[in-house]
């Protein structure tokens, strides 16, 4: 399945970010989040 909503969060706010892709995934959606870190060189 290909994401359709990109979570952009603070790593103060993991817990918010991982509560919305909980409830984002209970409601058919596919969430992609950067849980550890998005390299500067990736696409």
């Amino acid at each position: 399945m290909m994401s359709d909503v990109f979570i952009s969060y603070l790593r103060k706010d993991i817990e918010f970010a991982q509560r919305l892709h909980h409830e984002l995934e209970a409601r058919d959606h596919a969430p992609w989040v950067d849980w550890q870190d998005i390299p500067p060189t990736s696409e």
